[in-house]
């Protein structure tokens, strides 16, 4: 809801009315934030999970020794 401060009505009961609608408005973006904040956070979980799983599978493939790379994944599992 956009408010034109220079506009408003001095009636008691529409600036309660407009007060009411303002509070409902900023919960359900207050709670829609709370959730795009966990999302974001799940999401950098799996980006970063996703980064080392792709290190790993460029070592195996890539890389000098497939021995390092098992002892590599045999540290991030404990």
């Amino acid at each position: 809801m956009k408010i034109e401060l220079e506009n408003l009505p001095s009636e008691t009961k529409t600036l309660q009315q407009i007060i009411a609608t303002l509070s409902v408005e900023n919960d359900s973006l207050q709670s829609k934030n709370t959730t795009l904040a966990l999302e974001k956070d799940s999401l950098q979980s799996e980006n970063l999970w996703l980064r080392e799983q792709l290190k790993l599978l460029k070592a195996k493939r890539f890389g000098r020794s497939s021995e390092k790379l098992n002892s590599q994944i045999e540290r991030k599992r404990q």
